[in-house]
């Protein structure tokens, strides 16, 4: 259910985009790669951060628009127990956030206070009903964010299928 919960807030943040007040004027040096940054910025300047281009970064990301929780399990045995399994997608999920490669609720001081409440009500949602249905994703979608405060699903863009579970 991490893995699930993990990829489900990479592929749909609860917002694409984060913005941050410079503190003290700065400089941004230029990437020596790609010659991006370069430039300098006064106190006050309002910085934007793009978490749907953290998220859909393909070197982080293999084949990031695909809809994989799978990738969370990645490097962890599959022999363990399911507990351990999960303490190890936790434990690299957290490790993702602090390497500024997974923010879906922003990182930091700033980040969205809500965070908790919405894992602990998505827990209880799914726990719900992941015990007792089969779910089938039938038509997934490419997320094409278009600008507000929240993204998320296009309408209709992404159906799922819900079958009750034999007892």
């Amino acid at each position: 259910m991490i893995a699930l919960l993990t990829e489900l807030t990479r592929r749909y943040p609860p917002t694409p985009y984060i913005y941050k007040t410079a503190l003290q004027a700065g400089e941004i040096p230029p990437d020596p790669e790609t010659g991006i940054g370069g430039f300098r910025y006064p106190k006050d300047t309002l910085l934007t951060c793009s978490i749907i281009g953290v998220h859909m970064d393909p070197e982080l990301y293999p084949d990031p628009e695909a809809f994989r929780p799978e990738r969370f399990f990645e490097g962890i045995p599959d022999d363990l127990p399911m507990a351990e399994r999960g303490r190890r997608v936790w434990a690299k999920a957290r490790e993702m956030e602090m390497n500024y490669q997974m923010l879906p609720f922003g990182v930091g001081p700033g980040r969205c206070i809500g965070r908790h409440l919405f894992m602990g009500i998505a827990y209880s949602v799914l726990d719900g009903l992941l015990s007792r249905f089969d779910v089938e994703l039938v038509n997934p979608r490419p997320l094409e964010p278009e600008g507000g405060l929240s993204v998320g699903p296009p309408p209709g863009g992404v159906v799922v299928r819900f079958r009750p579970r034999a007892r």
